[in-house]
């Protein structure tokens, strides 16, 4: 009885042994968050997901500063004065920080403009003009906050004279979530519940319009049922219509990158030029597609809650549905996706904001109130790099960091297309289709089979005019030796007939 209970535990055991390696050795729908992807389209087509090298490494997470852990935090900006501002809403203050994360100061609580202390709660956005003002969306008290370097008041915003006017049976609601300050001075405003766009003041707070709107297709059914509608009926179709932004960041050229997703939309940046007008040459899927690495079909499509841009049309979205970081080119390419949803090192659980400076990207997670410091690695700022010397006209440069990538990832689509691009500029037109076929990139390879078939037909045309001159030489040599011939026999003949 005592070997029978002896051979059931062993039993037992082994049994465990091998579900345990089964569930380890079982294939995962999915990959470790510390492992970057991108998307081929190299069989057939269609995006698929493949894992690349990492693009960042974490350096540093902090997440306690002046005895206070942080707490909801929701934006962070990289000032022209080369330091780090922070907002640190659960706490209602402002860090500045430097490159190493190290606190410089706390900003936490003002003198308003009627003499008295006054502070801000939960705010959302945060910007820092050139002039190094800070601009402070006190969402939920309706204005927003500009402060100078010193923590004094520059100026506060209230909801804008000439606002409600251009609503219809709707009282506009002044509620700033996000802001952006261009060169100029002009402000730029993402308003929670605005579905005309961004909403654009002048220094001085004076209303100058909506920019940006998004545009929505109605469908024929849709466009009927209108028609007939009443104001009211129409106004609650309006309503209906997901069109509001949920981000804003500008450029060093005063272009604005917002974020917005109107329903049936697969594009969810958006870059503005002065005019209101998007110009992000792309109409490519932005975000996870249905087969990506971790993601499971049917789950909720990515929700880009925040965009930091990098410069030479180069910028990163930060999906909140996923933890993924997507870094993009103003052409649509994907250069890397990195990040993740766990509580691991390098991924996130409830990300928030994020800001480039320099070659490193800096991340807050509101839920884990921290802040992480992430560099590039070789690869990383290889690909980042063979951009930059592309956007300059640098081709000899950008064709050796590309051809650097394909050693470290022989999977990169983008690297081949980039070679192919740099080869077909310095006239190396087979080449350039032969890496182009490689990336599926059809744009490129229809290119360089024009340009190279002209060089083709420009190096045989020659030949085939002067084939066709010999032959027509010979054929006229021939119709004259035929013509003397015939010629000599009627001599002969003549002579013959004198004889006889």
């Amino acid at each position: 009885m005592k070997k029978r209970v002896l051979f059931s535990g062993r039993l037992v055991a082994a049994f465990l042994v091998v579900v345990i390696m089964a569930s380890v050795c079982l294939p995962v729908y999915g990959f470790s968050p510390h492992t970057d992807y991108t998307y081929g389209r190299r069989t057939g087509g269609a995006a698929r997901a493949v894992p690349s090298p990492n693009a960042f490494e974490t350096e540093k997470v902090v997440g306690t500063y002046a005895g206070k852990d942080l707490t909801d935090p929701t934006d962070i900006v990289y000032g022209a004065d080369e330091n780090l501002y922070l907002l640190d809403a659960g706490n209602d203050r402002i860090l500045v920080l430097d490159k190493q994360l190290e606190l410089i100061r706390v900003i936490e609580g003002f003198i308003n403009e009627q003499q008295a202390p006054d502070t801000f709660k939960d705010a959302n956005g945060l910007f820092v003009d050139k002039n190094l003002r800070i601009f402070i969306c006190d969402t939920e008290r309706k204005r927003m906050i500009c402060l100078n370097q010193d923590g004094s008041v520059y100026k506060i915003y209230e909801k804008p004279a000439g606002v409600d006017a251009t609503q219809q049976d709707r009282v506009f609601e002044f509620k700033p979530l996000q802001v952006a300050v261009d060169q100029a001075g002009r402000i730029f405003i993402v308003n929670q519940g605005t579905m005309e766009g961004l909403v654009c003041m002048s220094p001085d707070g004076e209303f100058d319009g909506f920019i940006g709107a998004n545009r929505v297709s109605l469908t024929p059914w849709e466009l009927f049922w209108r028609t007939f509608a009443t104001a009211e009926q129409r106004l609650k179709m309006d309503r209906a219509i997901p069109t509001s932004m949920n981000s804003l960041t500008i450029d060093s050229e005063g272009f604005l990158y917002a974020a917005a997703k109107a329903e049936g939309s697969s594009q969810f940046v958006r870059k503005f030029n002065l005019n209101g007008i998007d110009i992000l040459k792309t109409d490519r899927t932005q975000g996870d597609m249905s087969d990506t690495i971790g993601m499971i079909p049917g789950r909720t499509p990515s929700y880009f809650v925040n965009i930091a841009v990098y410069g030479y049309g180069i910028f990163t979205c930060l999906d909140m549905t996923r933890g993924h970081l997507f870094t993009y080119t103003d052409t649509g390419d994907i250069l890397f996706i990195s990040g993740g949803m766990t509580a691991q090192e390098g991924a996130f659980v409830n990300p928030r904001a994020l800001t480039w400076m320099d070659d490193s990207l800096l991340v807050i997670d509101r839920q884990f109130g921290e802040i992480t410091k992430m560099n590039l690695t070789e690869y990383g700022g290889l690909m980042i790099g063979a951009v930059k010397a592309q956007s300059i006209g640098d081709y000899d440069d950008a064709t050796e960091k590309w051809k650097r990538v394909l050693e470290l990832n022989l999977n990169n689509e983008l690297a081949y297309s980039g070679v192919g691009k740099a080869l077909k500029k310095e006239k190396n037109y087979e080449e350039a289709m032969d890496h182009a076929k490689l990336s599926g990139d059809r744009e490129i390879y229809t290119q360089a089979f024009e340009l190279n078939r002209r060089i083709v037909i420009e190096k045989v045309m020659p030949w085939i005019f002067v084939t066709i001159g010999i032959l027509v030489l010979i054929w006229f040599i021939r119709t004259i030796l035929k013509q003397i011939k015939r010629y000599k026999d009627f001599l002969e003949g003549r002579n013959r007939e004198w004889h006889t």
